[in-house]
C-alpha cells in the first residue's frame, strides 16, 4: 500500500509540474544604471556641490510598477511591487513605508524612497566619502536603446502638487527609461572637504535590493573623474574614462 501510495504522490507530481500553475513565471523588471553624465562643480548658497544627471533603464520581461496606498494622513504610504506574471494574474510584493512626497525647489511629488545611491570615492580606496540615497518619481521619461520598447505607460508626474493623496501607482515600462537633471533637487554630493584628485562617482539603482528584478548584476555605473582645485579660482572636474555597467573606474 505504501509503495502505490508513493507512486500515485509522484505521477500527482508530475502532472502538476506539467499544468499551466507550475510553467506560470513571473515577468521581472531589470534596472539598468547609466553611467552618470552631464557632470560640473556647481555653486550654490556658497557650497561647491558635485553636480550630475542620474538615469535608470528597465530592460527586463515586465515592467516595474509600484502601487502605494496609506490610511487617513500618515506623512509616508505604504509600498507594494507589483509582480506581473506569465499566466496573467499579478502578486503584490510589500516594500515598507518608502513612498513620500517631496517639494522641493519646485519637484513636488511622490517619490519611492531609496531608489538609488550616489557614491564618490577617491581611486583605488574603498572608503566612501560622499553618500547620497536619492528618491526618484518612476515615470517613462525616455526610450531606452537596448530593447524594444513596450507601449509608454506612466507619463504622468507622480501626484504632483497633490500632497493628500491616499493612493498612487507609477513605474517604468520595459524599453523605457527614467532620468534626472543636474539641476534637480538630491541630483549632487557636497565637496566641502573633499581634496583635488582622481575619484570614482558610481550610481547604484536598487542598492538593497528591495525590488525583486531578473538581475542585479547590471545596477551599477560609474565614472573616473579628476577634481581640480587651482590655488584662488573655483574647483573644476573633468571626466577621464566612463565605464558603464561597473561600480569600479579606472582609465
Amino acid at each position: 500500500m505504501r509503495a502505490a501510495l508513493a507512486g500515485a504522490l509522484s505521477l500527482a507530481a508530475l502532472a502538476g509540474a506539467g499544468s499551466p500553475a507550475a510553467r506560470a513565471q513571473p515577468l521581472l523588471p531589470d534596472l539598468v544604471q547609466k553611467a552618470p553624465y552631464t557632470i560640473s562643480v556647481v555653486e550654490r548658497e556658497g557650497r561647491f556641490l558635485l553636480a550630475f544627471a542620474a538615469a535608470t533603464e528597465n530592460v527586463g520581461a515586465g515592467p516595474l510598477v509600484i502601487a502605494g496606498r496609506r490610511p487617513g494622513v500618515r506623512p509616508v504610504m505604504e509600498a507594494r511591487q507589483v509582480i506581473r506574471r506569465s499566466d496573467g494574474p499579478s502578486r503584490l510584493r510589500p516594500l515598507g513605508r518608502l513612498l513620500a512626497y517631496h517639494s522641493l525647489n519646485g519637484h513636488a511629488h511622490w517619490h519611492l524612497l531609496r531608489f538609488a545611491r550616489y557614491t564618490l570615492r577617491r581611486e583605488g580606496e574603498t572608503r566612501r566619502l560622499r553618500v547620497r540615497k536619492a528618491g526618484f518619481c518612476l515615470g517613462d521619461r525616455y526610450r531606452s536603446e537596448l530593447v524594444e520598447p513596450a507601449p509608454r505607460r506612466w507619463r504622468h508626474q507622480c501626484g504632483r502638487d497633490r500632497p493628500n493623496l491616499t493612493a498612487i501607482r507609477e513605474g517604468i515600462s520595459v524599453g523605457w527609461g527614467d532620468d534626472y537633471a543636474p539641476g534637480v533637487h538630491g541630483q549632487w554630493l557636497p565637496l566641502r572637504g573633499v581634496r583635488a584628485g582622481r575619484y570614482v562617482l558610481t550610481h547604484r539603482a536598487n542598492p538593497g535590493r528591495f525590488l525583486r528584478e531578473g538581475d542585479y548584476g547590471n545596477n551599477a555605473s560609474s565614472v573616473l573623474v579628476e577634481l581640480l582645485r587651482p590655488e584662488g579660482e573655483r574647483p573644476r572636474v573633468r571626466v577621464l574614462a566612463r565605464c558603464p555597467g561597473a561600480a569600479t573606474c579606472s582609465d
